[in-house]
Formats: C-alpha cells, structure tokens, sequence
C-alpha cells in the first residue's frame, strides 16, 4: 500500500500538485484511484498515447499499401485456345505442316517481320492493292491452326493487299514473287496486337504462316474471281435450300413444307 502511495504522490508531485495524506485505508483507495485517473489523463500521458496510436496507423497503413522493396515480378500468362478452338484435327497431313521459330534460318527484316524462304518464285512482285491468289496455313508459336486455305475447296484464296489485312501478310507478300513459298514470322504488332482475333488468336499472340504467291491478277479478274465463286456459292445453297424442302415433305406425307392446315371452325 505504501509502495502505491508513494508513487502516486510523487506522480502528483511532479506535476505540481499538493497531495493531502489520508487518514484511513478507504480514503487511502479513494485518492489512489484519483491520484491514478489524474496520472492517466495528464498531458505527457495524453501525447504519448495519441504518439503511439499515431504510429501503429502509419505501421499499419504502409505494411498494407507499400509493396515491400526487392519483390519478384509476377508475369501475365496469356490464355491459350483448347484444342477444340484449333483446327489441327482436320487439318490435311498433305498439306504444309507448323515448323516452330527456333528451328527455322530466319532473316528479319526493319519492322520486326521474319521470313524463310522455302521456294524461290520467278514472277513480278504484287504492288500494295494488287489483288492476289494465295494459299496460306498459319499457326500460334505453339503450333495451333487458326486458319488455313487448305480447309477449302479450292485450296486458293483471292484478295487485294489494299483490304484491311495485317501489316505482316502486307509487307510479306509485297516482298514475294509469283510462285515463291514463304514462312513468315508475325510478332504481335505485326499480327492482332493487344485485342487479338477470337476465339483462336490470344491477345499479344506471335503468329507463323505458310504463304504462297499463287498468282497477281488485274482488277477485272479479281471482280470475275469473285463474282464467279459468289455464283458458286449462291448455287450452292440453292441446292441444300431444295434438298432441305424435299427432305421436310418426305417426313410430312406428301404435303409441302410451306402448306398451311385449314383448321375447321368449332360449332
């Protein structure tokens, strides 16, 4: 009791404060634990706690928003198309196959195009609108077949380089000669950049085709190109339309597609 006594009165004491000793063990309580409030609430007490709240905040505030000094850098892994978004399994085996770019003799050119020449061709070479008949596959780096010419009957697509190509199948062809076969090594800005093409191409993708110049056509037999195979392909759903109506009024007994029922009215 003594020892708390006389901490208190030189706690109050150093203050300043007159202390007035007590006369029995109850008031004895009472003023200690005055004295003790009084210890609690005075200034040096008050700054010395708003000193340590203060810090454990700013502690606070650092560990959950600075990124500690010297922390490893996490990659961006881009998404790769499933199997079922590539067109490998039915891709011809006839038809040129994926060589990855670690194992082919590249030249690279100012933009950032890589090419290997598997062909040499001895035509002209196609201005930048000339429309030209190609045939193509092309592939992701790891080898997934976005698109190919080999998927269709004929093996040969026709366009003009004036269209709304990607800047690599431009400066590739433009760099060919009729006949010449190419691997072209696309990076992403050369390609589909940042946006990509889905569902097969990822954002950022590095693209490889197989190019060849079949042929450079004038404007006059490109449009009769086109318009032949518009022809064709307009024949051509005629044709499924018809078998469609033929199949539909077998299954309906004899009565066309197209017939609508008289309903009868109810009395």
């Amino acid at each position: 009791m003594d020892r708390h006594w006389r901490r208190a009165v030189h706690i109050e004491r150093r203050a300043g404060r007159e202390v007035v000793h007590a006369a029995s063990k109850a008031e004895f309580h009472l003023r200690f634990r005055h004295l003790r409030l009084r210890a609690l609430t005075s200034r040096p007490a008050l700054i010395l706690l708003a000193a340590t709240i203060a810090t454990v905040a700013l502690a606070a505030c650092r560990g959950g928003g600075a990124a500690p000094s010297g922390s490893p850098t996490i990659p961006v892994i881009q998404p790769t198309p499933s199997q079922s978004e590539c067109a490998n399994s039915v891709y011809p085996a006839e038809a040129p196959q994926f060589q990855p770019e670690d194992v082919m003799d590249l030249t690279e050119t100012a933009s950032g195009l890589k090419y290997l020449v598997l062909q040499q061709g001895e035509g002209a070479k196609p201005s930048s609108t000339a429309p030209v008949i190609t045939r193509y596959t092309g592939w992701l780096s790891q080898g997934c077949v976005i698109d190919s010419s080999f998927l269709r009957n004929p093996d040969t697509t026709t366009f003009g380089l004036g269209q709304s190509l990607i800047p690599g199948w431009k400066e590739g062809l433009q760099d060919m000669q009729v006949g010449e076969k190419r691997m072209l090594v696309m990076p992403p800005e050369l390609g589909y950049g940042p946006l990509g093409q889905a569902p097969r191409v990822p954002p950022n993708s590095t693209l490889i085709y197989y190019v060849e110049l079949v042929d450079i056509l004038d404007p006059a037999e490109a449009t009769a190109t086109v318009e032949t195979r518009i022809t064709a392909t307009a024949q051509a759903l005629e044709t499924v339309r018809a078998n469609a109506e033929a199949t539909a009024t077998a299954f309906s007994g004899g009565v066309p597609a197209t017939a609508t029922p008289t309903i009868a009215p109810t009395p």
